[in-house]
């Protein structure tokens, strides 16, 4: 029941930081539409469009933060922290570190069997 609570608890907790990051999204959206439109107007608020650049970033590293980044199977993601903290745990244990902990496909060797001599 115990881990069950705690199943419960890390799923609500990653559901909130989703909603914080869409929060963050949507406020630096209507900022930048609010910005456009005094552009528009011709307000000379130059200076506003580099605090714009910034926040940006930041709503992309918290992007990141929150799902890990695009394309890299997990990177800095739920399964990734298990990972690091299973390697830790072993590290500390003292057992030998395995390279692959997945099964993986044999790939084709890159040279020809009478290079080697």
């Amino acid at each position: 029941m115990c881990q069950r609570n705690q199943d419960r608890y890390s799923r609500r907790k990653q559901a909130s930081e989703k909603i914080k990051f869409y929060r963050h999204l949507r406020s630096f959206i209507i900022f930048n539409i609010i910005m456009a439109g005094l552009w528009v107007a011709g307000s000379g608020l130059a200076g506003l469009w580099a605090i714009a650049r910034i926040w940006g970033i930041f709503v992309a590293v918290h992007y990141i933060k929150v799902n890990g980044l695009p394309g890299t199977k997990g990177w800095l993601s739920k399964d990734w922290e298990d990972w690091m903290e299973a390697r830790e745990k072993r590290r500390w244990d003292n057992e030998p570190e395995t390279i692959v902990d997945e099964p993986f496909e044999m790939k084709q060797p890159q040279w020809r069997e009478r290079d080697l001599v």
